[in-house]
């Protein structure tokens, strides 16, 4: 059976590593670590470690290491298709059937059309002629003349050359298989060239605070407000774009882009990798204000959380969970790493249980409006159950009418570090 790298890594995403060797080894909390003895070797001195934050186990004494799947396989002596099952039943997230659903990431990607090109004909020149002939020419003209070469000429000008339209003419692409993966890619870097082109978009960010190397770390970029830019813009693509969700069909037949006239937000997974776009309208009288990439084979807004992916790499020891993704970037510009925000979704138990991997301590941040605490509230009881092992959550209430974006650029970063650490 062959299982998908982006299915493993959903199941991961749902595995903690520390319940999993918890039902093996006694482990003992040292720190941001849990150590135990090693069940893979003889030891008296415990020097097996599991990090939470990493996934991830290692024995200094006889150097077993790996994530919950190499423990699992190594511990019963079982192959990696048994253990995914097992993990596959825990999670609740499927395993292809067969080797088919490995194939969803593909698609036919269209041949490309070939562009005629006219060819390109020299000028005639007519050679110049002596009007003062001379006994030895005239000999040579009458040997050489042809009798039949004004006919050829006459021919040639009138047919013209038939096989000339296609001296230039380019062979037509043979049809291939796209990858959503590329794709997605190339879709962020398309969003991300539009950009300069758009002052209204500029000047959305500028007034967000927002300086030129965080639009670049971020990747921001903007939508078009032509209803068929996509499609433009990647003719062999329509398949793919279709299965992402980015290109709608309208009732009268009519194919038509997702996002159109807004500022856009690229989401990735846990790997970096582009799985989907939120796009913010420009203009506010525009409704829903937000949108975001509707679910695929790639993208899985119940499981996936804006920010995670950066706040990873940047090695994040607090986390928060915010409301909006212009929350998560002033945070980060400000130098608070480890904000997240739900992809226009409540937030569940998959989302807190992924950043209780991270770190024990989580704060609730939301919008200071009704809604925002009608949220944490919510956010509270879906936690409860999950408050045990030494896990912590705080909330942090804010002014209302503010999210931390704006609390940020009224207050300042100072102040609002100091209203946070309350």
């Amino acid at each position: 059976m062959a299982i998908p790298q982006h299915t493993i890594d959903q199941i991961l995403d749902r595995t903690d590593i520390v319940d999993v060797i918890g039902q093996f080894v006694k482990l003992k909390k040292t720190g941001r670590t849990y150590s135990g003895c090693c069940p893979f070797h003889q030891e008296k001195s415990p020097s097996f470690h599991v990090y939470r934050d990493k996934q991830y186990f290692h024995c200094f004494g006889c150097q077993a290491n790996g994530n919950a799947i190499r423990f699992l396989m190594d511990i019963g002596s079982r192959n990696f298709v048994e253990v995914m099952k097992d993990l596959s039943s825990q999670t609740g997230i499927e395993l292809p059937k067969d080797n088919t659903d490995s194939n969803k990431l593909k698609y036919k990607r269209e041949a490309a059309k070939p562009k005629i090109v006219p060819a390109q004909t020299a000028p005639q020149t007519q050679p110049q002629q002596n009007n003062a002939p001379t006994e030895n020419n005239n000999a040579a003209s009458t040997a050489s003349f042809d009798p039949f070469a004004e006919f050829q000429t006459v021919e040639q000008d009138f047919y013209g050359d038939p096989f000339a339209s296609f001296e230039h003419l380019p062979m037509a692409e043979v049809q291939q298989d796209g990858n959503l993966y590329d794709l997605l890619e190339n879709i962020a870097q398309f969003y991300e060239r539009q950009l300069p082109n758009s002052p209204s978009a500029q000047q959305y960010f500028k007034q967000r605070g927002l300086t030129a190397e965080t639009i670049a770390y971020w990747r921001l970029g903007y939508a078009p407000e032509d209803w068929q830019h996509l499609e433009k813009a990647f003719p062999q693509d329509i398949e793919g774009l279709k299965l992402l969700g980015l290109i709608r069909t309208s009732d009268s037949g009519r194919d038509f882009d997702l996002l159109r006239e807004r500022v856009i937000f690229p989401i990735r997974d846990t790997k970096g990798r582009v799985v989907g776009f939120g796009g913010r309208a420009l203009n506010d009288e525009i409704k829903p204000k937000y949108i975001n990439s509707p679910d695929s084979e790639v993208f899985h807004k119940n499981q996936l959380l804006y920010g995670l992916y950066e706040g990873r790499k940047q090695k994040a020891q607090e986390w928060l969970m915010v409301e909006g993704y212009m929350d998560v970037i002033a945070l980060q510009q400000y130098g608070i790493h480890g904000a997240v925000a739900t992809l226009g979704t409540a937030s569940n138990t998959d989302h807190l249980n992924i950043l209780f991997k991270q770190s024990n301590r989580l704060t609730i941040a939301f919008d200071g409006d009704a809604a925002g605490q009608k949220a944490a509230r919510r956010t509270l009881d879906i936690a409860l159950p999950l408050l045990n092992d030494g896990r912590e959550l705080k909330f942090f209430v804010l002014p209302a009418d503010h999210d931390p974006d704006s609390l940020i650029r009224r207050e300042g970063i100072e102040n609002f570090r100091r209203l946070l650490e309350q």
